[in-house]
């Protein structure tokens, strides 16, 4: 015990309580709930008949107020001292996140989207009473802008035609992209993950802001030749959905805080 009980806090709970950083034991945890979350979600009666576009509009609120509560971690309007912080830090946001949105979709359906739009517009009203670095906002919504732009050109060009629900997904990996850039490149920030690292450490948060985006794009499409079922797809494209728009709004969030 004395082994594994080391281990985990070496390699789970001193990356947490520091903000190291994740490492790859910490991502292959992550990448386990992510897809322990999938199966749940494809097992809801609340998915059953969805259609991939509605499924990420239900998402999307919650996305959006799980990435406004991390931010404000960040900033220490949420607790952000050892061990409270955990409930606001990944993975222990996004748990709490996703079972309140399991938990509003069986018992009020037809007011989960609406619960978590409040929830998350009472956040990010938080957000934008602090918001200090303006410019730092308006060069990801730039180098967005560009990204997408260039990406469905690409995709004219090759002919790549994507449905509505994917192209959105990408439009928020795109958007991920560019706050990564932007923090990293522009305001000296510090790359959380293992593989955008990697990636920097090779040809820098330039090489990562393309590599991310060409990277997304062709599973995308991908996945859209896989034959996948319509309930299988839609809750693949919400899981991409919320490892790109969650850490992408977090991001930028932040920066615009100066947090």
């Amino acid at each position: 015990m004395t082994g594994l009980s080391g281990f985990l806090d070496r390699f789970v709970v001193l990356p947490m309580k520091e903000g190291t950083g994740y490492n790859i034991v910490t991502t292959a945890m992550i990448v386990v709930l992510l897809g322990l979350a999938a199966f749940l979600l494809l097992k809801s009666d609340f998915v059953r008949k969805k259609k991939p576009l509605s499924l990420l509009g239900d998402v999307a609120p919650y996305l959006v107020l799980g990435a406004a509560a991390r931010s404000l971690e960040d900033a220490c309007v949420y607790p952000c001292s050892w061990p409270a912080k955990i409930l606001f830090i990944t993975p222990g946001i996004w748990a709490l996140v996703f079972l309140l949105f399991l938990g509003t979709s069986h018992f009020a359906p037809k007011r989960a989207r609406l619960a978590g739009w409040l929830l998350a517009g009472a956040n990010v009203a938080i957000v934008a009473a602090r918001l200090k670095n303006l410019e730092g906002l308006m060069l990801v919504l730039g180098f967005f802008v560009l990204g997408f732009a260039a990406v469905t050109i690409i995709r004219q060009v090759l002919r790549m035609e994507l449905p509505l629900a994917t192209s959105l997904v990408l439009a928020a990996h795109v958007f991920d992209a560019s706050s990564t850039l932007v923090a990293v490149k522009f305001y000296s920030y510090f790359e959380e993950h293992v593989v955008a690292r990697a990636v920097m450490g090779i040809g820098g948060a330039p090489a990562f802001y393309l590599v991310k985006i060409a990277g997304m794009l062709l599973i995308l499409v991908l996945s859209e030749r896989a034959g996948f079922s319509e309930r299988e797809r839609a809750v693949l494209l919400a899981a991409i959905l919320a490892v790109g728009l969650g850490p992408g709004l977090r991001n930028t969030m932040s920066l615009a805080m100066g947090a």
